[in-house]
């Protein structure tokens, strides 16, 4: 998992220049669909839970249907990142701003109520490109069929083919309360309570076992989330998913021999990135045997059936270098920073191994880059990379294509030339205010060229001006590291400001001064640092 002091950057890996004549034209996308939670004809705290769960089961109607959409999860995710509440009621131009960072190009909302026993659903479609919304959609239904009203909706609301596979809604109307209301919960207990009381009525509910699992996980009962997990199956779409968890909960209790052989076998009927790094990881804390494979062995396998995770590049840089193969491990740790320029960590053991390989001046480099980005490394020497830094992954990720992140191979251009194209296109849709197109021509170019200082000055910009703060000032400072300029420092302590750390503001303004001392948007800076502290202060 992602250290807590980095930001998650927009993307893992760009889309890279298919040829000279296609130029940087990324692949197209299929179409996507998120829907967000609705909003209550009138509040009942009895039927609150109705808001998210006409989400929840929009979304797995649409799943039946074979139509590509964001999760739950993916979804609390982008509105973490854009410091919204799970349950906030949305604007539409945020709600485009949420479908756009999620790669979806449509959504789903509307409103929810009950009258007596009947069930009212009004959902209506916004199409992102244009901000248009389709006329209302109209579904009531008796609050027994809840289930086959979600899948009503759906099919009207997203037209398409039946259901090919086996219903995975959920087994009944009260268990799929039960769970949503477990999800939704605000305390452990609560959760716990809810989810195994869905779980007592609906003993083969998957989704409800993988909610528990998650919060035992957390809480770190791991035997008890070994035995949630017991009685389903090696089967169903969701194998993957719980042979992953299962395995996670066997490695933090150290049972390294039955998280291997589960793995092992998981492999070989379903290959994917995830599994190969979770052996990745027993390998290296239980110490590899050469017959099993080493934990690089693994990596690799990940980092090529995924090439655009950086995590998995990191993994195999980070295991090379504790196998004490500093080439190697610069080589991958590399690969790490080319798909995420903020990854303090990356950064810090690129730099240990690039001075075990006698680049001494470019590990100083790096090692200060990663001081500036993360905190953990501020006091660091090259001598104290830790073990530990290996990144877990517990789950089956989604499709990368849904996120923008195909990657071609082929790039048959100069990478400075390619480099500058993007640039130039990110400098001219952040003119236009066009900030998702100025984000993924930046990381285009921040592909090809890590350390641009013009391509992370943009990123910066649209990521503040997206309201993604936290990942605008990584973007910033690395900008800053990589060419320091008035407008750098500037943009910094201007988002630095947003999120109220004054002193670090303070300090951009005064270094812009130094810089150009004339410059009114730094002496404007530092008098709004001024007027923002207390009186007093």
């Amino acid at each position: 998992m992602r250290p807590a002091d980095r930001g998650v950057s927009l993307a893992l890996a760009v889309a890279l220049l298919g040829s000279a004549a296609a130029g940087a034209a990324a692949q197209p996308a299929a179409a996507t669909t998120l829907v967000v939670p609705f909003t209550l004809e009138k509040f009942d705290p009895r039927i609150g839970w109705l808001a998210e769960g006409t989400a929840i089961g929009l979304t797995a109607a649409l799943a039946e249907r074979g139509v590509d959409s964001v999760s739950r999860d993916e979804r609390l995710e982008v509105f973490d990142r854009l410091q919204l509440p799970p349950a906030a009621s949305l604007t539409r131009a945020t709600i485009i701003k949420v479908a756009e960072l999620a790669g979806a190009s449509r959504v789903v909302l509307g409103r929810v109520g009950v009258v007596g026993t009947d069930v009212t659903i009004d959902a209506q479609v916004l199409h992102v490109d244009s901000a248009r919304l389709d006329p209302p959609l109209r579904q009531v239904a008796p609050i027994g069929g809840l289930l086959q009203a979600f899948r009503d909706v759906a099919a009207r609301a997203v037209p398409g083919p039946p259901p090919a596979g086996p219903a995975a809604l959920a087994p009944s109307v009260p268990a799929f309360e039960l769970y949503v209301r477990g999800l939704t919960a605000t305390g452990e207990d609560a959760q716990e309570r809810y989810l195994a009381q869905a779980i007592e009525s609906a003993p083969g509910y998957a989704d409800a076992r993988l909610a528990l699992w998650s919060v035992q996980s957390a809480r770190g009962a791991h035997e008890q989330a070994v035995a949630t997990l017991a009685p389903l199956g090696a089967g169903g779409a969701q194998a993957v998913d719980v042979g992953m968890r299962r395995a996670t909960s066997l490695l933090q209790l150290r049972r390294y021999d039955e998280a291997f052989a589960a793995l092992k076998a998981l492999a070989a009927e379903r290959p994917a990135p995830v599994v190969s790094n979770l052996l990745g990881i027993v390998q290296m804390r239980r110490g590899g045997a050469p017959q099993a494979g080493r934990a690089t062995y693994y990596f690799h396998q990940a980092a090529e059936l995924d090439p655009v995770d950086g995590d998995y590049c990191f993994n195999l840089g980070y295991a090379y270098w504790l196998e004490k193969d500093a080439m190697a491990a610069a080589y991958w740790l590399r690969e790490a920073v080319r798909r995420d320029p903020s990854d303090g960590d990356a950064h810090f053991v690129l730099a240990a191994a690039l001075e075990g390989s006698g680049a001494g001046p470019e590990a100083g480099r790096e090692r200060e880059l990663a001081r500036r980005l993360s905190e953990r490394w501020e006091t660091a020497t090259a001598s104290e990379v830790p073990r530990g830094l290996e990144r877990l992954k517990d789950r089956a990720m989604p499709a990368r294509s849904r996120l923008d992140l195909r990657l071609q191979a082929d790039v048959q251009r100069d990478q400075r030339e390619a480099a500058a194209f993007h640039v130039e296109a990110a400098r001219r849709a952040f003119a236009d205010g066009r900030d998702p197109e100025t984000i993924r021509e930046a990381q285009r170019a921040l592909y090809l060229a890590p350390y641009d200082p013009a391509a992370h000055l943009l990123l910066g910009r649209a990521l503040a001006r997206s309201g993604l703060l936290h990942e605008a000032v990584d973007a910033l400072k690395i900008a800053i590291w990589s060419a320091e300029t008035a407008a750098g420092q500037i943009a910094l302590g201007d988002v630095l400001l947003r999120l109220r750390d004054l002193d670090g503001a303070s300090r951009a303004a005064d270094r812009a001064l130094v810089l150009e001392p004339a410059n009114a948007d730094a002496a404007a800076l530092a008098a709004r640092v001024r007027a923002a502290r207390p009186p007093g202060a």
